[in-house]
């Protein structure tokens, strides 16, 4: 999978207030653990925005 990098302007032109979606964002952590990357879920329910936070995963590299 390619990965993007999006800015909130163009992460919220994929949102559809009208439906209902699902987006598996991560991101990586610099300090103090570089090799790590935070993933996070959020769910969109016709408008109704939800951050739920994932468990890091050690990528090793």
């Amino acid at each position: 999978m390619k990965r993007k990098i999006y800015s909130e302007k163009e992460f919220m032109k994929l949102v559809k207030k009208n439906s209902s979606q699902v987006f598996f964002l991560v991101s990586k952590v610099s300090w103090p653990f570089p090799f790590a990357s935070h993933p996070w879920i959020v769910t969109n329910e016709k408008g109704k925005m939800k951050r739920t936070e994932g468990i890091g995963n050690f990528t090793g590299g």
